[in-house]
């Protein structure tokens, strides 16, 4: 049995402001009508159609217009068709930051990463001579 299929919902009036909502609309429409053929092609028609139909200043649908034809649209396009195939991997900067703050921030994150340059939490940094300690007695 095949799962229902969600219609996807029109967001309000376009504007420079919403365009990232419409182009996740005009997406999911075209992934519904379009069976075989350039579903970014019919999204970017979407786009354009609201554009010229809304209510905006000359000077918002010029913008909007612009930035459609900079080719930007092709690129986020592209880039949410790799993200549903697992081809983006966004965590890798999340491990990446993590790993990075347990070596330098052992206070905040705990234990330190191994090979770390800085002693552990429990044992406090000598003070080289010179330097001002990062707390003082009142």
């Amino acid at each position: 049995m095949s799962e229902p299929r969600v219609e996807p919902v029109r967001p309000g009036p376009i504007s420079p402001k919403t365009l990232p909502n419409h182009i996740q609309y005009a997406m999911e429409v075209a992934e519904i009508v379009v069976r075989s053929g350039d579903k970014a092609a019919y999204a970017k028609e979407i786009i354009l159609r609201l554009i010229a139909e809304s209510e905006m200043s000359q000077e918002e649908k010029a913008l909007c217009r612009a930035i459609v034809a900079t080719g930007i649209l092709d690129g986020i396009f592209s880039l949410v068709v790799d993200a549903t195939k697992g081809e983006v991997n966004i965590n890798v900067l999340k491990k990446k930051t993590k790993s990075c703050m347990k070596r330098w921030c052992p206070c905040i994150c705990g234990k330190p990463e191994p090979n770390s340059p800085l002693p552990p939490p429990s044992q406090p940094a000598s003070n080289p001579a010179g330097s001002v300690p990062l707390t003082t007695a009142v």
